[in-house]
C-alpha cells in the first residue's frame, strides 16, 4: 500500500485505463465489481495523483469511446472522483498495430504537455468540451 502511494505522489502522471462492469474468466466476481471504479486501489491511486498534483490521463477501449459509456463508467465511481467526466478520455484501439500505434502517440502527445505542467486540469486536453471527450 504505502509503496503504491509513494509510486504515484513521485509519478509525472498516471494514466488511469478506465473500464466499466465485465466478466472476469478468472474469478467468480460480479461483473461490476471488475469496473475500474469499483476497485479501491485504483480509486486510492486517483486520489492520490490529485493530492500530489499528479496530472491523471483517463484511457478507454475504442468499443468505449463513447460519450454515455464514459458517462456510465464514471457514475460508478464514488463521488470524489466523478468530475473526472471533465478530463478528456483518449481512446486505445488494438484492433490493428497502426491504431495502436496511432493511440499510444496520443498519450505520449498528452503526456508530454501534463507532465510538465504537473496539474489534472491541463490534461483536459484544453478543448473546452467540458469532459467525456474521448478523442477521436
Amino acid at each position: 500500500y504505502a509503496a503504491m502511494q509513494a509510486g504515484v505522489k513521485g509519478s509525472r502522471a498516471v494514466l488511469a485505463v478506465i473500464t466499466g462492469p465485465c466478466v472476469d474468466n478468472d474469478s467468480d466476481a460480479n461483473p461490476v465489481e471488475n469496473a475500474y471504479f469499483s476497485r479501491s486501489m485504483c480509486c486510492n491511486e486517483l486520489r492520490w495523483a490529485r493530492e500530489s498534483g499528479v496530472p491523471i490521463i483517463p484511457l478507454v477501449r475504442a468499443e468505449d469511446k463513447h460519450k454515455k459509456k464514459i458517462l456510465d463508467f464514471v457514475q460508478l465511481a464514488p463521488q470524489d472522483l466523478r468530475d473526472l467526466i471533465n478530463l478528456d478520455f483518449i481512446h486505445v484501439d488494438r484492433s490493428s498495430r497502426a491504431y495502436m500505434e496511432f493511440g499510444a502517440g496520443r498519450v505520449i502527445e498528452r503526456f508530454k504537455r501534463v507532465a510538465s505542467v504537473g496539474s489534472d486540469v491541463q490534461a483536459a486536453g484544453g478543448n473546452g468540451t467540458g469532459g467525456a471527450a474521448a478523442e477521436e
